[in-house]
């Protein structure tokens, strides 16, 4: 058995800061258990792609991020960091944290009709996948969730 041995410096000067690829990981993985993204059969490069897109952004406590009946932004979330809970006109319906997602619903259903109020209850940090980032690398939203064609 070898072992081989670097400094954190010497680490981060070959590689790069771990961190930001322990992140990246985590978004491809979090992203490949979404069945709508599972399922599409995405091209290795496009997945690559479509990780890098997500863009981290903060969200304070008591921002509402979608409002019931309301216009929303087509988007996915990914919780980094914090809480959210969503609601209706009934109350309660779940709370999520940190590697739970939401909204993936609207990216195929652009004209639905938003059912749910989502609040944060704890400054958050969510990384956020824009339905035109996904465009801009698969061209066609009505890939998601199918297989790639046979060439």
């Amino acid at each position: 058995v070898s072992c081989l041995c670097l400094s954190c410096d010497t680490f981060e000067k070959v590689l790069g800061p771990l961190q930001g690829l322990l992140d990246k990981a985590m978004t491809k993985r979090i992203l490949m258990g979404i069945p709508m993204f599972a399922n599409s059969k995405f091209e290795p490069f496009e997945i690559d792609q479509l990780t890098d897109l997500v863009e981290d952004l903060p969200f304070v406590k008591d921002t509402v991020i979608v409002n019931e009946r309301g216009i929303f932004y087509q988007a996915l979330y990914i919780i980094r960091s914090g809480q959210v809970k969503i609601s209706n006109s009934n109350g309660l319906i779940n709370t999520l944290r940190g590697g739970d997602h939401f909204d993936a619903h609207v990216l195929l259903e652009p004209e639905s009709v938003n059912k749910q109020t989502i609040t944060v209850v704890e400054d958050a940090t969510m990384g956020v996948l824009t339905s035109a980032a996904i465009e801009a690398v698969i061209v066609d939203l009505s890939r998601l969730g199918k297989s790639v064609p046979a060439k």
